[in-house]
């Protein structure tokens, strides 16, 4: 009985959370958005078995790049993040992440990038300086931008965002699950 309770306090704890990161967000708090996005994913990672936040089906005994309960705070859920965007772009089939891509082939290829530089270094600091950024939405830029004819892929898990876009009118093309879309990938 413990157990079931402490599951439903956990999860109206969530919504809870998710409520106050609408609230923030709809009265133009982003960094504090931001922060609270980490406490509930800090939340459901201590209670789930360390599930990953960005694929559910894993835990951290599963997933390699999975961190550890111990290890929650604002600066690892950062990197969690940054490492599930790696994930969404690594070589279809092939071998590595995009860091390895990045600063090998990519790095000798194009033969202007200082060997003391590396791709990715910046990551944590460019998030932390765009905190403010995250939360925000940005539907009305990204419209603008494909009427002006830019052609944009958006990493993104809700399907429901770029519904958006045809609220703010017909330009932006987007037809979900056809080739002869246009601009939208």
């Amino acid at each position: 009985m413990a157990s079931r309770h402490r599951t439903l306090w956990v999860h109206r704890f969530c919504d809870a959370l998710a409520e106050q990161i609408k609230r923030q967000i709809d009265a133009g708090k982003f960094v504090e958005a931001t922060d609270t996005w980490s406490q509930l994913e800090d939340v459901i990672s201590a209670s789930s078995n360390s599930v990953d936040f960005y694929n559910f089906l894993l835990d951290s005994g599963m997933d390699p790049v999975s961190l550890t309960a111990s290890e929650l705070s604002q600066q690892i859920a950062i990197k969690r993040y940054s490492r599930y965007l790696n994930s969404l772009r690594s070589t279809p089939g092939g071998e590595g992440d995009l860091d390895s891509l990045m600063n090998g082939e990519i790095k000798k290829k194009l033969k202007i990038i200082p060997s003391d530089v590396q791709w990715g270094g910046q990551s944590d600091l460019v998030f932390n300086a765009l905190e403010g950024d995250f939360m925000r939405p940005r539907i009305q830029e990204v419209d603008e931008l494909l009427a002006k004819g830019v052609n944009l892929t958006i990493y993104s898990g809700q399907v429901g965002w770029a519904e958006k876009f045809l609220e703010h009118g017909e330009k932006s093309n987007v037809l979900w699950g056809r080739k002869d879309h246009k601009g939208l990938h």
